[in-house]
């Protein structure tokens, strides 16, 4: 890990989140056993380079089991606007000047993540702000690896997958689960998307387990 020999000043709590997931790729964990966090995170807009995250939102799952317990939402404090999303995922200016300072946010978001790969619809963008985040935050990268639940429903179809400028061509969130039976509650909030997004993985999950995709390496061989 070249990476922590150039930078002595990592947080030892880091050093044991990259040592968490180091490997996961190749691992011969069963999926059942196997650690996933699903996140949703809410933003002033689209653009990794200028905007910024407002909300995140995660559910743990191990076991097809919805850890509810640890089910978070960080509003992340700031006395900026929101942008114009403020009026889709809600949240305000009042909401975000009592929020979690970021930093303390960006620290839990790292413990919540330990040993996880990390689920979401367009989970590429997420996982761009994300990084762009715990940057600015720690001065850390995000390092999990990642599963797209867009990508997996195309997966059981055996519909040609691809991504472009991070977004995969594929339908959205609310018109899988519409076709599926599965409530959405909370649309547009960070928490709310990702409780959805949780049952649509479940789901899913369970129709490749039964095609044979039993380990985390095979899920992450796409």
């Amino acid at each position: 890990m070249s990476w922590f020999k150039s930078k002595p000043e990592v947080p030892e709590a880091y050093r044991e989140y990259a040592e968490s997931i180091r490997g996961l790729k190749r691992s011969t964990t069963p999926i059942r056993n196997q650690k996933f966090l699903v996140v949703d995170t809410e933003t002033t807009g689209l653009n990794v380079n200028t905007d910024s995250i407002v909300s995140i939102g995660i559910v743990p799952i191990r076991g097809y089991v919805i850890h509810s317990e640890d089910t978070r939402e960080w509003i992340i404090q700031s006395d900026q606007p929101s942008g114009g999303g403020a009026s889709i995922h809600g949240v305000m200016p009042h909401d975000q000047r009592s929020g979690i300072p970021a930093k303390e946010a960006a620290e839990e978001f790292l413990m919540a993540a330990d040993g996880a790969i990390v689920v979401g619809h367009h989970i590429g963008f997420d996982a761009a702000m994300l990084d762009v985040f715990l940057r600015h935050q720690l001065r850390v990268p995000f390092l999990n690896p990642t599963y797209d639940t867009g990508h997996m429903f195309r997966r059981l179809k055996g519909t040609p997958y691809r991504l472009l400028d991070m977004e995969p061509a594929v339908e959205a969130l609310d018109k899988i689960c519409e076709d599926l039976g599965i409530p959405i509650d909370d649309r547009h909030t960070a928490l709310g998307d990702a409780a959805a997004t949780a049952i649509l993985f479940m789901r899913l999950l369970k129709d490749l387990e039964k095609r044979g995709v039993n380990t985390t390496a095979k899920l992450l061989a796409r």
